[in-house]
C-alpha cells in the first residue's frame, strides 16, 4: 500500500470497520492498524488472463460481503472490474488523478491511438457508474462535472490529509542525520532546498534546476536536494552539468519513507515547481502537505490543486508555471529573509492543523459513506 492509501486506512479503520484486498507475494490475512489486510497471491498468469485476476478479486469481495466497496483510482484495473462486477453494495471511487491524461503525460500510453480510445471509455464508463466519486483537488470536480461524467451532487471534494504526528516540530533525529548526511553525500552546514517528487517532465525539476544559478551567485552556501527516481534522471543530471551546478545539486533517488520526515525538518525551503502536461495537473501532493506541516517555507507553481493548498503571500508563495525568473526571485526571497520565511511557515503549520488533517479527512469519507447507505 502506498502513503497516502495506508494512512488513510488507519485513520479509517478508527471509525469503520475497513477490509483492504489487495495482491502480493503470498497469501495471507493480517491486522495493520485496526485493519484487516487480505492479500491475495500473485500469480503469473494473471498478468497473461486479466480475467483470472478479476475472478479471483470478485470472489474475495462476494466473501467479505462488505457494505460499501471503495476503490482508489478510476484507472481500469483488476479491482475496478471486480468491485463492478459486485451488484449489491453501493461504490465509491476516490479519483487522485486523471488516469488518462496522465498515462499520456507520462508516456505509457499514446493519444488518439486504439488503446487510449479503450482506456477513455472504460475510465468515463466507470466514473459514470459509481455510486459516489470522490476527487482530491477542485480541479478535478471542475473536469468532471465539464466533461458531464459527474455532477456536483454525486461528487465530493476531499483533499489529502497528512499524519501530523511525524512532522511534529521538535529537535531532529542526529543520529539518524548524521547517517543520512553520510549516505547521501550532504554538508550539514548548508542551507538546503528540497523537491521531493518523481523525476518526471511532468513535476519540474528542470526549471528548479535552471532557477538555481541566479540563485547560487547570491548565496554561496546553498544545496537543491531533489529526492526520487523517474525516466529524467539521465537528462536533469546533464542539465546540472551544463549549468556548472555539480556542487550546488545533490539527486537523492528514492529515499525511505521513514527518512522523509528528517530531511523536511532539515530543509530550508520546501519547492513543488510541477507544470501541466497533456491535461494532467498536479493534485494534493502530500510532500507539499508534509512540508507545510513541519512549518517549512514553501514554493509552488499556481496549477492544479496547489492554490488550494497554499494561500499566496500568507501560507507560502505561488509562481507562474515554467517561469524560472519568478521561481529564481522566491527562492532568493525566502534565503534572504529569513524572518519572512519563519512566518510563511508557521502559518502554513497552522492552515495545515486546521484544515488539512487525516482526521478531518475521515470526517467527511464518513459522511460520504452514510449518504451512500441512506441512498441504497
Amino acid at each position: 500500500m502506498d502513503v497516502h492509501f495506508t494512512a488513510l486506512v488507519k485513520h479509517l479503520s478508527s471509525r469503520v470497520e475497513v477490509i483492504v484486498l489487495s495482491f502480493g507475494d503470498r497469501q495471507e490475512v493480517r491486522r495493520v492498524d485496526g485493519a484487516e489486510i487480505r492479500t491475495i497471491a500473485r500469480k503469473r498468469v494473471y498478468y497473461a488472463v486479466p480475467i483470472l485476476a478479476i475472478l479471483r478479486l470478485w470472489r474475495e469481495v462476494r466473501a467479505v460481503a462488505p457494505d460499501i466497496i471503495h476503490i482508489q483510482g478510476s484507472n481500469p484495473s483488476p479491482y475496478l472490474f471486480a468491485g463492478f462486477l459486485c451488484r449489491k453494495p453501493p461504490k465509491a471511487i476516490t479519483v487522485h488523478g486523471l488516469s488518462v491524461e496522465e498515462r499520456v503525460a507520462e508516456g505509457s500510453l499514446s493519444k488518439g491511438g486504439a488503446r487510449y480510445r479503450l482506456a477513455t471509455a472504460l475510465d468515463r464508463h466507470f466514473l459514470r457508474k459509481a455510486d459516489h466519486v470522490v476527487v482530491v483537488d477542485r480541479k478535478k470536480e471542475e473536469v468532471l462535472v465539464a466533461h458531464g461524467l459527474r455532477t456536483k451532487d454525486d461528487l465530493t471534494v476531499i483533499p489529502n490529509g497528512v499524519d501530523v504526528h511525524p512532522m511534529e516540530l521538535r529537535t531532529g533525529d542526529e543520529e539518524r542525520w548524521v547517517r543520512m548526511c553520510s549516505h547521501y553525500g550532504l554538508r550539514p552546514s548548508d542551507r538546503k532546498v528540497l523537491c521531493a517528487k518523481g523525476l518526471t517532465a511532468n513535476n519540474g525539476q528542470s526549471y528548479l534546476i535552471r532557477a538555481m544559478p541566479s540563485v547560487c551567485g547570491r548565496v554561496s552556501d546553498i544545496t537543491l536536494l531533489l529526492a526520487g527516481d523517474g525516466p529524467q534522471i539521465g537528462e536533469l543530471r546533464e542539465l546540472v552539468g551544463q549549468l556548472g551546478l555539480s556542487q550546488n545539486v545533490i539527486f537523492l533517488g528514492s529515499v525511505p519513507h521513514e527518512d522523509m520526515p528528517e530531511l523536511i525538518r532539515r530543509c530550508s525551503i520546501a519547492v513543488l515547481p510541477s507544470v501541466r502536461g497533456m491535461g494532467a495537473e498536479e493534485g494534493s501532493s502530500i510532500f507539499l502537505l508534509e512540508a507545510m506541516a513541519m512549518g517549512k517555507a514553501v514554493i509552488a507553481t499556481d496549477i492544479g490543486g496547489n492554490p488550494e493548498i497554499i494561500e499566496d503571500g500568507r501560507t507560502g508563495l505561488l509562481v507562474p508555471e515554467k517561469d524560472i525568473g519568478a521561481l529564481s526571485e522566491a527562492l532568493w526571497s525566502l534565503l534572504q529573509d529569513e524572518a519572512s520565511a519563519h512566518s510563511l511557515g508557521a502559518a502554513a503549520r497552522s492552515h495545515i492543523l486546521a484544515h488539512r488533517t487525516w482526521d478531518s479527512a475521515v470526517h467527511r469519507y464518513i459522511e460520504v459513506y452514510g449518504k451512500m447507505l441512506d441512498g441504497q
